[in-house]
C-alpha cells in the first residue's frame, strides 16, 4: 500500500503589514508512504503526538519539529509499533521565559 501527503501553510517569513500584509508558504509535511516505509519530511520519531498537551499557546517541554528523515515502522500488535528513522538532527531549547538556545551539536551520530 502506498500513500502521500503534501500540506503547506502561509506562517513563513512574515510580511510588512503596511505594505503588502503577505506571509510566504512552508511546506510542513511532504512524503511517501511505501508499505513500512515513510519518506520525506514530517513529525519527528522521537515526538509522541497522542502525549502532547492541548495547550494555547503552546507548552513548554514537549517535542515538536518536522524533519526530513527515512522511517521504517514494524507492527507488533493492534496496539504497539516498532518504529526506527534516520533524521536530520537539530536541537532547540526554549526556556519558561521564552528564550530559546540552540547548542552546537550539529554532527553525526548526534
Amino acid at each position: 500500500m502506498s500513500s502521500f501527503l503534501f500540506e503547506i501553510d502561509f506562517k513563513g517569513s512574515a510580511g510588512n503589514e503596511r505594505v503588502n500584509n503577505s506571509h510566504n508558504p512552508r511546506m510542513r509535511h511532504g512524503y511517501a508512504q511505501l508499505g513500512n516505509f515513510t519518506i520525506g519530511q514530517t513529525e519527528s520519531t522521537f515526538a509522541n503526538l497522542l502525549a502532547w498537551p492541548d495547550t494555547i499557546p503552546d507548552a513548554i517541554a514537549y517535542v515538536s519539529n518536522r524533519q526530513a528523515q527515512v522511517r521504517w515502522t514494524y507492527k507488533l500488535d493492534k496496539d504497539t509499533s516498532l518504529l526506527l528513522s534516520l533524521e536530520n538532527p537539530e536541537t532547540t531549547l526554549t526556556n519558561s521565559s521564552g528564550a530559546r538556545v540552540t547548542p552546537a551539536d550539529d554532527r553525526v551520530p548526534d
